[in-house]
């Protein structure tokens, strides 16, 4: 079991690696049940859209801890982030619809990239 996670801790990275600099949109929310349902409502999911910077290594945390900035394209300060915590690090997968889903002791991560024009055009059925 810890290979698989171990496994997937490197899939997230690197997830999350080809997703740096993009246009992402970023969903925290509780963790939902087994049956799929978030305990605490719909209220308490959180949305972030923005480009994903590229990962920093709080000081003297080393790669047990990330953060992820989301800001402008135009370098601007971020707007917000999000942490990935390794002792916290419970597992990844992607979706069918293509969300990189990470799941946090007592959070739910799911980040995708942000269809461009082209794309949206091309799908026209599908939410952007």
């Amino acid at each position: 079991m810890a290979d698989d996670v171990d496994a997937q801790w490197h899939d997230a990275l690197a997830g999350l690696t080809e997703l740096a600099l993009r246009r992402v949109t970023v969903v925290a929310m509780p963790p939902p049940d087994p049956t799929g349902r978030v305990r605490a409502g719909h209220g308490a999911m959180v949305t972030l859209t923005g480009v994903l910077g590229r990962l920093i290594e709080p000081e003297g945390r080393g790669r047990d801890v990330l953060q992820f900035p989301v800001g402008e394209p135009e370098g601007s300060r971020p707007v917000g982030g999000f942490s990935v915590s390794r002792p916290a690090f419970r597992g990844a997968s992607r979706t069918e619809s293509g969300w990189l889903a990470i799941e946090l002791d007592g959070l739910h991560l799911m980040i995708r990239p942000v269809p461009d024009a082209e794309d949206a055009a091309a799908a026209p059925d599908e939410p952007a």
